[in-house]
């Protein structure tokens, strides 16, 4: 498959793929609207094909973790050049979303703005350090230190083979 280079992305722009994990997002996109040094007002976040799927539910973690986040989505769709197996070129659909989050306010009259959550909806986005216990768990909880692997694992069939040793399933 044949891809353009994208152009340089800024700091504040974040492309959602199928692969990383979501958690990585949420922390990135808290750093760059709360903790960066520039102090971006919004974030941007763009997915393709596969990837809306990933890109919505992050998208309200987000709009659920920092106060005050300003909605305002695009759908689109590009055509790409795409080459099969056998070498012949296709011409694909490709469909993206980009989402805007801001913590100004952004044009109302967008067709795909959400104005903020109520603060009552919102939970604070706490960054949990290894070794300290969540937030979310009672008082007085001790954090277990890493213990040694016991051995190898037995897998689903566990140890017990019947009465013979050799019985593997099926019909005797």
């Amino acid at each position: 498959m044949e891809k353009d280079h994208p152009a340089a992305i800024g700091k504040n722009e974040v492309r959602v793929t199928t692969k990383t994990r979501i958690a990585s997002y949420l922390r990135y996109v808290y750093h760059t609207l709360e903790k960066d040094d520039e102090h971006f007002q919004t974030v941007v976040l763009k997915a393709a094909g596969r990837a809306i799927a990933r890109l919505v539910p992050l998208v309200e973690l987000i709009k659920r973790r920092i106060v005050g986040l300003h909605q305002d989505s695009k759908i689109s769709s590009t055509m790409v050049m795409d080459k099969t197996r056998s070498g012949e070129d296709v011409e694909r659909k490709i469909v993206t979303l980009e989402i805007i989050l801001s913590k100004e306010p952004l044009d109302k009259t967008a067709y795909g703005y959400q104005q903020p959550l109520p603060e009552t909806e919102v939970e604070e986005y706490v960054v949990f350090t290894p070794g300290t216990a969540p937030p979310h768990q009672k008082e007085g909880f001790e954090i277990r230190e890493e213990q040694p692997a016991r051995g190898r694992g037995r897998g689903i069939r566990a140890g017990f083979r019947g009465l013979r040793a050799g019985f593997r399933g099926g019909f005797c």
